[in-house]
Parts: structure tokens; C-alpha cells; sequence
């Protein structure tokens, strides 16, 4: 799993890896990679120590979940953004890292929500921006109703373009 960070990676990394033809290697079903956004809450009266534990353990465990071919970077503060690519349905994915964090944080008794958007597309988008800002999106909605759950769209392709 590649680490970065800085605030347009994604948009790069996606760049980088979008087809001029069909990949050769992706699956029928699998679309484009899918960005997603977590977002982390944490109650103030965990104190900096324990947010900066927190936040170490939430790195661990997304390198013990998530696949090698996965990327995940640190926006800011408390929010991370990951590329999926060939998941199929990268709502099954995130339900683990979720499920897998949640876990990790009632280990030690925290009180730590994470709310999750994705997106999938099943054809590679003429703007990558766009994909990336619906997968934010979908992170705000889920932080705006309830949080801790994941929130996953999928894009299908235009028939008028095809």
C-alpha cells in the first residue's frame, strides 16, 4: 500500500493510471479506481497524545487492511483519502476498514467514529476532478447524517456517449 501525501495526489495518481484504451488488466466489472474519503471524530476530551495514538493506529490498520495496489494519504488533521482500484465493489472494502478500525479503537476504549464516502466509476471519466469531489461529498453527507457508516455510489456510463 503506497503512503503519500499533499492535497491533489490522488487526482495525479488517478491521472497517471487513467487508460488511453480498456487497461488490460482491470476486470469487466471493476471500472475505474475508486477514490474514497475517511473522515475521523474523535471527542475532544481524548486530548492531542491520544488523537496523535489515534491516528497512528488508524495508519496501522489501513496498512494491515487495505492491499498492497491500494493508496492512501493524510489530507489533514483528521481525514484521509484512499484509491481502490480493481475492487468490484469497493462498498464491501470499506465496511472491512471500517469494521477493522472501529475495532481497533474499542481495544482501547475510544470513543472514534469514521465516516466514509466513495465512489466508483464503471468507465474512467473524462474529469477525474469530478470523481474525486463526489467521493468528498459522500464523506460530508455521511459526517451530516449520523456518521460512522459508509456511504458508496456508483457512477454508470452515459449511453449517449457510447
Amino acid at each position: 500500500m503506497a503512503v503519500r501525501s499533499g492535497k491533489f495526489w490522488a487526482v495525479r495518481v488517478v491521472r497517471s493510471e487513467q487508460p488511453s484504451g480498456m487497461r488490460t488488466n482491470a476486470r469487466a466489472d471493476t471500472g475505474f479506481p475508486s477514490p474514497s474519503f475517511i473522515s475521523i471524530s474523535m471527542a475532544d476530551t481524548l486530548g492531542h497524545s491520544t488523537g496523535d495514538e489515534v491516528l497512528k493506529i488508524v495508519a496501522s490498520t489501513m496498512r494491515s487492511t487495505l492491499r498492497e495496489v491500494d493508496s492512501v494519504a493524510r489530507l489533514h488533521g483528521d481525514e484521509f483519502a484512499l484509491l481502490l482500484p480493481d475492487t468490484g465493489d469497493a462498498r464491501v472494502v470499506l465496511e472491512k476498514l471500517r469494521k477493522a478500525l472501529k475495532d481497533a479503537m474499542k481495544q482501547h476504549q475510544w470513543k472514534v467514529t469514521f465516516s466514509i464516502g466513495a465512489v466508483t466509476s464503471k468507465t474512467p471519466p473524462t474529469m477525474v476532478d469530478y470523481l474525486i469531489n463526489l467521493a468528498e461529498k459522500q464523506m460530508r453527507f455521511v459526517k451530516q447524517t449520523g456518521k460512522n457508516r459508509v456511504s458508496y455510489r456508483v457512477l454508470e456510463p452515459d449511453p449517449e456517449l457510447f
